[in-house]
């Protein structure tokens, strides 16, 4: 399941998503205006990095719906892809901007050579491998290929060359220079984040990376739509305050986010909570019935007798049910070589439990180490122990699904948003600079 820190990463990837997506439409829209290689460029790369964030999200909500592999693994690609094509514009983006010398020439070997490394993505096997907890996997190629390093190398060429013109110039190009530079080391810091995130699990470390994104993202941006020569370019935070339509669309929709946010999140963890004590009640339920079977023998059941109990317990999913002995030992399981065995399971922790005289519900590790929920209940009588768990991902199916549907809802939620507030913004920046610019005539006396 998501933790709330989850959540309000994957409300961040959808803001990012947004701003990638209208960045990358308008500059697109801009180019025909202009003709210039270098806003081609720059909305391709927008657009292609607006596809990755879209496609790691695809990613998370499928994982979190339980999908197969099989399933997940050609988005996984997709993901892989959509970097080396993001990396590519970036570069050419970084030629036409800074005008490299023999750029062009570098271009078509870097092109020959992520052609190559697009080839090996698309021939070789790859394996998922998803730890506990964490909603992005490790990919591995069967072909090795420096999918994440070819990505960070592009973002520090272009802090490179951010830094180098900054240097160089004055004014305002070079704080737009600065700008760029600063975006480019923050979406550094944001891959990284996603590594330390992939290697301790630790959910601040996911929106710590997106977080870094969305910034990263912004900045870019305004270093971008932001002509050198301009008033803003010397404070382009004053690019938010002068563009009526910017402003207005930024705060309506960052405050539709925001609802949505918290509507979801309180409607989400309100329906967890519900949904997982039935799930645990229900299945205190069935180990209180079996101790009751148990406890109404005459005599101490023998280990046939048990087995028996087991095998006539239904339940749903994975979930077992099992006996235990006060040692620890397993005198009837659904695997019945394990409970002839005697199969000791003391590391389980409902079992430890069970010999310290203690009964109750909730989430707790199993044998194996592996998190399971489910219930306990000892059966003082004849010195045994009931358990009746199931793996945490299949117990809580139905909440993930219920996550994942109410995100797939406020995503589409938010879409709708966006473009409304795109309509009714024109609409209300017209009048608006219209009567800003007969105040500026008026105030210079022109009365006609």
């Amino acid at each position: 399941m998501f933790s709330t820190l989850t959540i309000i990463s994957i409300f961040t990837e959808i803001f990012t998503a947004g701003i990638l997506l209208s960045g990358g439409l308008a500059l697109f829209r801009n180019y025909f205006a202009t003709y210039s290689k270098k806003d081609l460029y720059f909305s391709l790369f927008f657009l292609s990095l607006f596809a990755y964030v879209a496609m790691v999200l695809a990613s998370q909500l499928m994982f979190n719906l339980g999908r197969p592999l099989a399933e997940i693994i050609p988005v996984q690609i997709g993901v892989s892809l959509g970097i080396i094509i993001c990396a590519f514009f970036l570069w050419l983006y970084v030629v036409e901007e800074f005008k490299i010398k023999f750029g062009h020439l570098l271009s078509a070997v870097l092109f020959i050579v992520l052609a190559v490394a697009v080839y090996r993505i698309m021939a070789s096997t790859v394996n998922l491998v998803y730890r506990e907890g964490i909603i992005e996997p490790i990919i591995y190629f069967s072909a090795w290929v420096p999918v994440k390093p070819v990505f960070a190398l592009a973002w520090l060429v272009l802090a490179i060359f951010s830094f180098v013109e900054a240097a160089r110039a004055a004014g305002g190009r070079r704080i737009l220079s600065i700008y760029s530079g600063l975006a480019a080391v923050l979406f550094l810091f944001s891959l990284l984040c996603g590594l330390l995130y992939v290697r301790f699990g630790e959910a601040g470390y996911l929106l710590a990376s997106w977080a870094l994104t969305l910034v990263s993202v912004l900045g870019l941006l305004l270093g971008e739509v932001i002509p050198p020569d301009s008033p803003e370019a010397k404070n382009p935070i004053r690019f938010l305050r002068t563009r009526i339509l910017f402003k207005l669309m930024l705060i309506f929709v960052l405050l539709i986010v925001i609802l949505f946010e918290v509507t979801t999140l309180a409607t989400i963890n309100i329906s967890k909570e519900a949904l997982s004590k039935y799930i645990q009640t229900n299945y205190l339920k069935v180990a209180a019935s079996l101790a009751e079977k148990v406890d109404s023998f005459p005599a101490a059941p023998s280990g046939a007798d048990l087995q028996m109990l087991v095998a006539k317990n239904e339940m749903t999913g994975k979930g077992i049910a099992f006996i235990v002995d006060q040692n620890g030992e397993l005198v009837a399981h659904p695997d019945r070589p394990r409970a002839l065995q005697k199969e000791n399971i003391n590391a389980n922790e409902a079992v430890a439990r069970i010999r310290a005289g203690r009964s109750g519900i909730g989430e707790f590790r199993d044998e194996l180490g592996d998190q399971v929920v489910g219930a306990y209940v000892p059966v003082k009588k004849y010195n045994l122990g009931i358990v009746v768990q199931e793996p945490i991902g299949s117990a809580y199916f139905e909440m993930r699904r219920l996550e994942s549907n109410s995100l797939l809802f406020v995503i589409a939620g938010i879409v709708l948003t966006a473009l409304t507030g795109i309509f009714f913004a024109r609409s209300i920046e017209k009048p608006i600079k219209a009567l800003t610019l007969g105040t500026e005539a008026v105030s210079r006396g022109e009365l006609g």
